[in-house]
């Protein structure tokens, strides 16, 4: 039996806390439009569900945006933390009770008359000398304010020999120049600070937003679950801003989702925290993230190990640690079990694009104005329940030459997880296509193939099905999806075409193969609205002007089932080439590829400027392009189709026409009232393509087609009568 998605009532509340009923959503609010500025530390008490009220996942959204006076020119690290007092250090400070002028003395001698230094001059044929200069000791002795001067005392140092020449300048005689001597005291107190552990749960890289005035925002979302037992009560929420400028907004909003959690998270240990020199032999990373020895309850069923980990400063021999790919290793007892590349290689796909700044190039597992993404590794079968466990997180060895500002931004949580409620829980976890979401504006508005992103939350899965279609559709069609999953891995999903509605709800919802159940039902399904996208006539000619860099350049346009498919490569530099298409009514995907990167202009490079553009037969631009795109153009578009609702033809109701039955299982009767005969019928599939057609009938106003040929799906049968035509959307149904 299909078990289908029971929505939740939201119940949203912008407030620091408030209780839900069971079932319900709760919002909680940090951060209220704080103003991020001058490496600042921007701490708010937040008061969160208790531990035991039972939450099945746990969002984060994030939201960035712009003060008053706009936002920052430049990309800085900004981290999301909960900070926990775990004890007290003790500190003696020590305060001199003396200084000279500025200075710290051990001891000085000293008199209140002037003293004086002798020397060997030859203009005067012998002993010369001249008045030391005048100085003055400061007393500190007010012990409640250590930096307030309490006396002082104009001296001459003193406690040194003279020394008296002859006329050839040979020392004759010498004599101590005694004084009074003063020998340094200290005042000691001891100060009682706070200690801290801080556990850091999101990070996020602003963009080059120099351009982005007072309005600007984005929106980003993160799963947050494996933190409940830190959100728990009254918490210190902290948001660190590590930018030299008046920068950015932010606000931070948690959203508890009510329910048992697939396995409770029930403890977090932080291992690192903090940014550490990298590559340089005198002062190791090694140092900071060292060994590290935990102990494994023995309700401890499951162990997690989640690193935020992000590269800063360039230069130097490998242009490291932003700009160089590099590996970290986490070791278990002592033996390599894991590692990753801290690299992230799509900026150029970035979707808040184009930025004042280098915002296309790759870096250390971060681009300009996106959320940092954290590198989770399973470690539950290298532990055992009452036991213990070493971990050390090693980095890739590197000797740092010509650059002094080198780092690495790391940090590790170590999540201790109970019993699992089940080993199945797969999560619809974003519709990429159809999507109005502006993270997914790479991809949208489209008129094919919908894309969607899948997560496991359980353990490793083989295979799955995703339904999907327009809610109001009586089916909805399937794809099967026949790779592995592991746990906490995602997939993107490129499904296959489907007719969509202009306006209307798409839906996607995934479900496990066979026998197996899914544990949280509430997160199979997702739905978007579906966006409009550009119609084009069929006939154009695409008009591209390379720049110096023309070989890193290519184009293709395709269909959606691909039958259709036209492709160009080698260009000349700085040239203008025109290519005619003619195409069939369909969807129609065209993509435009830069290898290096760095689209047809970008102000960091030498290649110069091109564009790339669409003109109609008669010269008229119909569509144009950015330049500065980064990796690729990617746009969808109709020509003459009812796919994504653009359609020149009648409504069959005003010509007269009816087709039933709708729904169609083995025939279908198209019939024309009003004196209006059938002149041809031709059946096309969702992409457009002509799966049929009829044109001679024994009765020209009544028609009945046997179905039975056709599968399963949507069809599109386009009617041509004496008065129009006309096409109407059929289910067929085997």
């Amino acid at each position: 039996m299909k078990k289908y998605l029971l929505f939740l009532l939201l119940i949203v509340v912008f407030q620091k806390f408030s209780f839900s009923a069971a079932g319900d959503t709760t919002i909680i609010r940090s951060h209220d439009n704080t103003h991020l500025n001058w490496y600042g530390n921007f701490f708010t008490k937040t008061k969160f569900p208790a531990i035991d009220s039972n939450y099945k996942q746990i969002l984060l959204k994030f939201t960035i945006g712009c003060p008053s006076k706009g936002c920052s020119d430049w990309d800085y690290t900004t981290k999301v933390f909960a900070r926990r007092k775990i004890g007290i250090d003790t500190v003696i400070i020590k305060t001199p009770n003396y200084k000279l002028g500025t200075q710290i003395f051990d001891s000085i001698i000293y008199r209140t008359t002037p003293t004086y230094v002798t020397f060997f001059s030859a203009q005067a044929g012998g002993t010369d000398s001249t008045m030391s200069m005048q100085q003055k000791v400061y007393s500190f002795l007010d012990t409640t304010n250590r930096t307030l001067k309490t006396d002082s005392l104009n001296i001459y140092i003193a406690g040194y020999w003279n020394y008296y020449f002859n006329t050839s300048g040979v020392k004759t005689d010498s004599i101590y120049v005694d004084g009074t001597k003063l020998k340094q005291s200290y005042f000691s107190k001891t100060n009682y600070n706070n200690k801290y552990e801080y556990i850091e749960f999101a990070r996020y890289i602003t963009p080059y937003a120099g351009d982005r005035n007072f309005g600007f925002f984005r929106e980003f979302t993160s799963d947050i679950t494996d933190y409940r037992s830190v959100l728990t009560d009254s918490v210190e929420i902290g948001v660190k801003y590590e930018g030299y400028s008046d920068g950015f907004t932010v606000s931070l909003d948690y959203i508890f989702i009510k329910g048992e959690p697939i396995r409770e998270a029930y403890k977090v240990v932080p291992l690192y925290y903090g940014g550490f020199e990298y590559g340089n032999p005198n002062n190791s990373i090694e140092k900071y993230i060292k060994e590290v020895k935990l102990a494994v309850d023995s309700s401890t069923a499951e162990m997690g190990v989640i690193v935020l980990q992000t590269g800063h400063g360039f230069g130097g021999n490998e242009n490291c640690a932003e700009f160089c790919e590099k590996y970290h290793y986490l070791k278990i007892n002592g033996v390599q079990r894991f590692s990753s590349a801290i690299w992230k290689n799509d900026c150029g796909m970035n979707p808040l694009y184009p930025q004042p700044g280098t915002w296309l190039y790759d870096r250390a597992n971060w681009c300009p104005g996106e959320m940092v993404r954290p590198i989770y590794y399973d470690i539950s079968q290298y532990i055992a329940a009452g036991d213990s466990l070493r971990l050390d997180l090693d980095m890739q060895p590197f000797v740092n030459q010509g650059n002094n500002s080198c780092s690495y931004n790391i940090a590790t949580n170590v999540i201790y997880y109970r019993d699992r409620q089940s080993n199945t829980d797969l999560e619809l976890q974003e519709i990429i296509s159809p999507s109005a979401d502006w993270q997914n504006n790479r991809f949208n508005p489209t008129c094919g193939k919908p894309i969607v992103k899948v997560r496991n939350n359980g353990k490793a899965i083989s295979g799955f099905v995703v339904e999907y279609g327009m809610s109001n559709a009586s089916t909805l069609q399937q794809f099967n999806y026949n790779g592995n999953l592991e746990m906490n891995e995602s997939v993107v999903i490129d499904l296959d075409p489907l007719l969509l509605q202009v306006g209307g709800d798409f839906i996607a919802r995934v479900i496990p193969q066979g026998v197996l159940v899914d544990y949280n039902l509430t997160n199979n399904e997702k739905r978007t609205k579906v966006v409009k996208a550009s119609s084009l006539p069929n006939e154009f000619f695409i008009e591209f002007r390379s720049n110096n860099a023309a070989n890193e350049n290519e184009y293709e346009l395709t269909n959606l089932d691909n039958s259709f498919w036209h492709y160009k490569s080698v260009f000349k530099n700085a040239t203008t080439h025109r290519d005619t298409v003619r195409l069939q009514r369909g969807c129609y995907t065209f993509l435009f590829r830069d290898f290096d990167k760095d689209g047809l202009s970008f102000f960091a490079n030498s290649d110069g400027a091109g564009y790339v553009r669409f003109k109609n037969l008669s010269g008229t631009t119909i569509q144009t392009f950015r330049a500065d795109f980064g990796t690729e153009i990617r746009f969808q578009f109709t020509v003459d189709s009812v796919l994504t609702g653009i359609d020149n033809s009648n409504s069959a109701k005003d010509l007269g026409i009816q087709v039933y039955p709708n729904p169609s299982s083995t025939y279908c009767v198209i019939e024309s009232l009003n004196n209006n005969p059938i002149q041809k019928i031709t059946i096309r599939s969702i992409e457009g393509k002509i799966c049929h057609e009829i044109g001679q009938f024994a009765d020209p106003y009544r028609v009945e087609l046997n179905t039975e040929q056709f599968d399963s799906g949507l069809y599109i049968f386009e009617i041509e009568s004496t008065k129009g035509i006309s096409r109407e959307k059929v289910e067929i149904i085997r």
